[in-house]
């Protein structure tokens, strides 16, 4: 493992983090009340989405003013597939989309003139039609953008991104925790504080020929709250995490499991890497956990590869970059996002590689002391 790259800039507790699609970029979710953009490589800070930024389209919905800056705290960041928009998530409120093709522009003056970062906006708040405004836990793009889901106090809401109009609620009055679509966007999973997880089918929704989800799936209730779910890339696992401190892994359409244990506190964030090889988890312990997953003759085994402790305080989500397995992104109470490397996410072949350079590099210094050292 190496220490990599600390992101800086959110000025309090960091929610969530998420690469952009071709890992270049990186969204942070602040409980300073803003998003923040970063460039992967250098580190620096690109740009600020200030939650108190944000163009109402219902001309009586309560604007920024009418919440406490405790409301107002980002919750989750996620970029669209093709990078062109953000989506955040307030604590309260409604979901907000941010066009990133006109921030790039002030992006690309800024880099010029040296006056990094700049302020972007207004976003464009989700879910124009319902004055209802709950408590809301993360929102996420389907893999087509068409539409947006977010996990609230009051159910799931599936919104159309174009218009801002409401698709169709699920759960309709009950309490959900994290919600994430699959590859393909045919399915969201569902995760909820009674234990439960669902699976709905959605392909559908956000397309213009109707948004008519129907359960798939129930998984079997477990012990405490679920914070966290993700789908492998295939949709034929699923992965979840919650206050038992068990990572599981689902194969959801037979309801058997896998228990991975490996936290001493809430589990709040899993994630697969892009070929589900590999499955990242993050705790309230400060702990980012690497699990290599693999399936034989229809039984699922795990096998826990790495126990990091690169933050100061509890870790609240953790991803991998897209497209590379070795390279982790987390994000932490102490108020920093970090970027390192997972030296044992790689195949054995190229582990032993790398161990036997190390080796190599090691013992340099020593037979160069014995050779050049003066003479007795």
């Amino acid at each position: 493992m190496t220490t990599g790259r600390v992101l800086r800039g959110n000025t309090s507790s960091v929610a969530d983090a998420e690469f952009g699609p071709a890992g270049r970029t990186v969204v942070t979710a602040g409980a300073d009340q803003t998003a923040r953009v970063f460039d992967t490589g250098s580190g620096v800070e690109l740009a600020v989405l200030p939650a108190r930024s944000v163009e109402h389209a219902a001309a009586d919905a309560p604007g920024p003013e009418a919440f406490s800056s405790g409301d107002l705290e980002t919750q989750s960041a996620a970029f669209s597939r093709d990078g062109s928009h953000i989506v955040t998530a307030p604590r309260y409120g409604a979901p907000v989309v941010w066009s990133m093709r006109a921030c790039a522009r002030r992006i690309a003056a800024a880099r010029r003139s040296g006056t990094l970062p700049v302020r972007c906006g207004p976003g464009l708040e989700l879910d124009r039609d319902t004055l209802d405004y709950h408590r809301i836990s993360n929102a996420v793009f389907s893999p087509s953008a068409s539409s947006v889901a977010a996990a609230t106090t009051h159910g799931v809401s599936l919104v159309q991104t174009r218009s801002g109009r409401l698709l169709t609620e699920l759960l309709a009055g009950r309490s959900t925790t994290h919600v994430a679509f699959s590859r393909l966007g045919r399915y969201l999973a569902v995760a909820a504080p009674d234990g439960t997880t669902r699976v709905y089918e959605v392909g559908r929704c956000g397309t213009g020929r109707g948004c008519r989800p129907h359960r798939v799936a129930l998984l079997p209730r477990v012990r405490g709250a679920l914070y966290s779910v993700s789908f492998n890339p295939d949709a034929t696992l699923l992965a979840t995490g919650g206050s038992d401190r068990i990572v599981r892994v689902w194969d959801w359409r037979r309801g058997r499991q896998l228990q991975l244990g490996g936290h001493t506190s809430n589990v709040r964030s899993v994630s697969f890497d892009g070929s589900g090889t590999y499955l990242v988890s993050a705790g309230t312990d400060g702990t980012t956990v690497v699990w290599k997953i693999a399936r034989k003759h229809g039984k699922l085994g795990g096998q826990l590869l790495e126990v990091l402790r690169m933050h100061a305080d509890r870790v609240r989500s953790a991803a991998f970059a897209p497209g590379r397995s070795t390279t982790l992104l987390t994000a932490s109470d102490d108020g920093t996002a970090r970027i390192y490397s997972c030296d044992l996410c790689r195949p054995l072949d190229d582990v032993k590689r790398m161990a036997e350079r190390r080796l190599r590099a090691a013992e340099l210094p020593a037979v160069w002391l014995k050779r050049d050292g003066p003479k007795r």
